[in-house]
């Protein structure tokens, strides 16, 4: 009740929790993607934290959840990718460097100097 004996009515506006809310989950979201865009291992984690304290005060932050969990998956990726392009390049130079020893002159590509040789 209020002074005059009249029932408080509903108040509009934002209280400080909906406010936080809404920023934590808006920051989940450009975090989410920044972290798709341009540094994944930076900025997929942060969009998830930011979209996990934004469902703690009530909003949901579903894009900055999604696109954060998409970075971290690219990151996965990319070092499983790195991984294998380094054992491939491994295996190449091995095989290359094992062709060099065992090759025959006679298989070896002639050079202007063995043609100069011969004739």
């Amino acid at each position: 009740m209020t002074q005059r004996g009249f029932p408080r009515g509903p108040t509009y506006g934002y209280d400080s929790s909906s406010q936080e809310a809404n920023s934590a989950a808006t920051l989940s979201l450009v975090f989410g993607i920044l972290g798709v865009v341009l540094l994944p291992i930076v900025f997929g984690p942060l969009a998830l934290w930011q979209a996990k304290k934004a469902e703690r005060l009530g909003k949901p932050a579903t894009a900055g959840k999604v696109l954060g969990w998409i970075s971290i998956a690219l990151v996965i990726i990319g070092i499983i990718g790195g991984i294998i392009f380094v054992i491939a390049m491994a295996m190449s130079a091995n095989a290359t460097a094992s062709e060099a020893r065992t090759a025959s002159p006679a298989s070896r590509p002639s050079t202007l100097v063995d043609r100069a040789a011969l004739a």
